[in-house]
């Protein structure tokens, strides 16, 4: 029985964004185009003569000074840089930085030209409660308003993407951890040694199935140890929603069905999963030999579709060739979809399943051995045209 290529698990839930200081006097607006210092000196002296012909002269000349400051040439316009000009430089915002905090970092990183500007551009917008912590990248000489922009820019964030497929083994993780974030292997084997003692009673103290697969970000400053923290946590929370920790039909622990599940995510595509978990489970109603190819590729480290008579004689406990009933553990991180198939199979005479087209990944499903036979000549077809 052969198994298709891995396929991605779910997203994460959103971040908890940072708390800014309470709200400063607003910034002024943005300035317009086309005026020069010559026109609003003819705009203050109109005000000044309005000033000496009604009351209310004195908020015409406010106005004035107001719209002057707001093109440029007001006192504020002295506080804000004109402009990036200068090489990009990283910000880092902390959880529960204040507004104050933040121009500070920008301001000690050269990004902005005055702190008190930018707690008041920032206090005029309703976003200012919604500034994410974490690294932003910045550039020297920056406009308050355009750095402030740059914290709701996703180009912006300073982050390392890492996808975690579904159905991988630990090693193949910690390796594609590693090679994303530059953290060495064995720092991630140690952050796993300590978290196991973390681990729930279900997981029998085996770290293999408890990595959640997923698409995470990671910060610059991230830990082998954080991120292990992470994934076992996702696992935990997603198995705990999806009921896992019940167990499964015919009295299976939780375990059990973790260790189902990874099976079907290694020997299906999603489409066939309840399918294969019923093959599965008629199998281990029957007392018969589960005969499943991933887990003899788990014994052996490979992903092969034809194994030798030896390979198959193989003495250990995971390969389901040799041994009767589900294997000790998991076989490799099963995602939301395969745990949801182990604990729900589809109903079904089902006894055998066979990918007849590896290609396509048409999989066909038999409940008598003369049709399991059928679908291996069919198997076989394939492979002599390869």
């Amino acid at each position: 029985m052969t198994q298709p290529p891995e396929m991605p698990g779910d997203p994460l839930p959103p971040e908890v964004p940072g708390t800014p200081e309470p709200a400063a006097p607003a910034a002024p607006q943005a300035p317009a185009r086309g005026h020069s210092p010559s026109s609003i000196s003819r705009l203050i002296r109109r005000a000044r003569t309005a000033r000496s012909r009604a009351i209310g002269g004195g908020v015409a000349a406010v106005a004035v000074l107001l719209t002057a400051t707001s093109l440029g040439f007001g006192p504020l316009a002295s506080k804000d840089y004109r402009g990036p000009s200068g090489a990009q430089v990283t910000v880092r915002v902390e959880r529960g930085d204040s507004l104050s905090a933040i121009g500070r970092s920008l301001h000690k990183a050269d990004v902005v030209k005055d702190v008190s500007l930018f707690v008041r551009t920032a206090s005029a917008d309703p976003r200012a409660t919604r500034i994410q912590p974490g690294y932003y990248a910045m550039y020297a000489h920056m406009r308050s308003r355009d750095a402030f922009a740059r914290f709701f820019d996703p180009a912006a964030r300073v982050r390392t993407k890492v996808l975690v497929p579904a159905g991988a083994r630990v090693s193949r993780i910690l390796e594609r951890l590693s090679d994303r974030t530059g953290i060495p292997v064995i720092d991630f084997e140690a952050a796993i040694a300590r978290a196991k003692a973390s681990l729930p009673g279900y997981a029998a103290g085996d770290i293999e199935g408890m990595l959640w697969p997923a698409t995470y970000q990671f910060d610059p400053d991230a830990t082998a140890q954080g991120i292990i923290e992470e994934l076992v946590t996702s696992a935990q929370r997603q198995h705990r929603a999806l009921g896992l920790r019940k167990g499964g039909p015919q009295g299976l622990t939780p375990r059990e069905v973790l260790t189902l599940a990874s099976i079907v995510q290694a020997e299906a595509y999603q489409r066939d999963f309840a399918k294969v978990s019923r093959v599965i489970y008629n199998r281990l109603a029957r007392g018969q030999r589960l005969q499943m190819d991933s887990t003899l590729n788990y014994v052996l480290g490979s992903s092969k579709l034809v194994f030798t008579n030896a390979e198959r004689r193989n003495p250990s406990a995971y390969n389901t060739y040799a041994v009767r009933g589900l294997p000790p553990g998991p076989i490799g991180a099963p995602d939301a979809a395969a745990i949801a198939a182990a604990l729900k199979p589809a109903e079904g005479p089902w006894l055998f399943f066979v990918t007849t087209d590896p290609d396509t990944g048409l999989t066909e499903f038999a409940a008598t051995e003369t049709e399991f036979a059928s679908l291996r000549r069919k198997f076989q077809q394939w492979l002599a045209r390869q």
